[in-house]
């Protein structure tokens, strides 16, 4: 097995092992020795079961996915490694492992620092991935695709972090232009058994690793298209399979394609742990909303809104930049800021601003983009963040 980086003359791979043991995970940083070594120049993330999650060496940074990829993070960007990459990485993780098990042997000359709850585990965790080799991880994807009836294929920003269960897969209007993930998906509802099989498969596919995700969030496009008659038992049964989580259950809404919920009835979903539904409103302009094929009145998505606020449950828009194109930029800008300043947003609720790959240059869109926000945030207390969809990764 590789070891850590040496200092010539110097036999001991690390300086000094960092690491922290959670229920759910493990964490090792491995600082080489020698007097100009200051950082930890390698960093091993592995879930309990011993699957890695994330590795940092040698200036990468690499991330896995619960659906079997290895992306490569380099500050905002992101991309798929290649298959022969993938099986690197996980040899790489293995080699990390056995280089900090040896480490921590008494006679090793490093410096070991433990913290967490479970620190006298170390040893066993490490032992964990050094039994997941590259073809174990080979059969990570099958394991996905019997646990979810679809891809995860977005979330918003500030939930990365849920644990998706599908009540529902597919889009209840499936025909809407400017989408590339639904369009032409059709909606279906799982029956009973099938999503108490969805639930038990998912929480297997993670297993431990359940302890590191803070929330739920109900897929795929519109899970709160099902009528409260089916979804109140989906609720109950993600609570007594998966639990909810201390940031409670999001879902996304398409108003103009699920029932008419009163106050009254959204307060009994967030009784039963419903904390956030995000709506796509897209633009304020109804032509535009018509051209991206939704319902060019906004009496539904305002209806909604309402009785959201009332019932105590936070709201999220979802907002393009650039529909139209560069013409129809001052009027989808006027017009959305017009809708949005008498809705009934808060501090804790979210705008988030999704730029229309291709309807502009990439500089006129960022321009877009920037103008809208301050227009926004001029009428609104919501916080407005940016919501770049093809950098979302179901990450493990």
């Amino acid at each position: 097995m590789a070891t850590g980086p040496n200092t010539e003359g110097d036999p001991r791979p690390w300086q000094l092992i960092r690491a922290r043991v959670g229920p759910g995970d493990a964490v090792v940083l491995g600082r080489p020795p020698g007097p100009d070594a200051q950082k930890f120049e390698r960093i091993l993330r592995a879930d309990a079961e011993g699957r890695w999650i994330t590795i940092k060496s040698e200036g990468r940074f690499l991330h896995r996915t619960m659906d079997g990829r290895v992306v490569r993070r380099a500050g905002s960007r992101a991309c798929d490694v290649s298959p022969p990459d993938a099986a690197a990485a996980h040899e790489e993780a293995r080699a990390l492992a056995a280089s900090f098990g040896e480490a921590l042997a008494p006679d090793s000359g490093a410096h070991v620092q433990r913290r967490g709850e479970c620190g006298a585990d170390l040893e066993e965790r490490l032992e964990r991935v050094l039994g997941w080799p590259a073809e174990r991880h080979d059969g990570e994807p099958a394991r996905f695709a019997g646990a979810y009836p679809e891809p995860v294929e977005i979330l918003p920003p500030d939930r990365y972090r849920d644990v998706v269960v599908m009540p529902a897969a597919g889009c209840p209007s499936a025909d809407c232009d400017f989408c590339a993930f639904y369009r032409g998906t059709p909606f279906r509802v799982l029956a009973a058994d099938e999503f108490a099989a969805h639930l038990d498969a998912v929480a297997a596919l993670f297993g431990p690793a359940l302890a590191l995700r803070d929330g739920v969030f109900l897929g795929s496009a519109s899970a709160l298209s099902l009528s409260d008659r089916r979804l109140a038992p989906c609720l109950e049964a993600v609570a007594e399979r998966i639990g909810i989580g201390p940031r409670g259950v999001g879902a996304f809404l398409d108003p103009d394609h699920a029932p008419r919920r009163s106050a009254a009835e959204f307060e009994a979903l967030r009784g039963l742990g419903l904390a956030l539904a995000v709506i796509g409103l897209e633009t304020g302009h109804g032509a535009l909303r018509r051209d991206l094929g939704k319902a060019e009145s906004l009496d539904r998505v305002r209806a909604a809104i309402d009785a959201l606020a009332e019932a105590g449950v936070a709201r999220g828009l979802t907002v393009l930049v650039g529909p139209g194109g560069a013409d129809a930029r001052a009027e989808h800008e006027r017009a959305t800021t017009d809708a949005v300043a008498v809705m009934p947003l808060v501090k804790g609720d979210r705008i988030y601003l999704s730029p229309l790959r291709g309807s502009m240059p990439d500089e006129q869109l960022a321009e877009a983009g920037a103008s809208l926000r301050a227009s926004l945030r001029a009428v609104t207390g919501a916080q407005v963040v940016p919501y770049s969809m093809e950098r979302f990764r179901y990450y493990a």
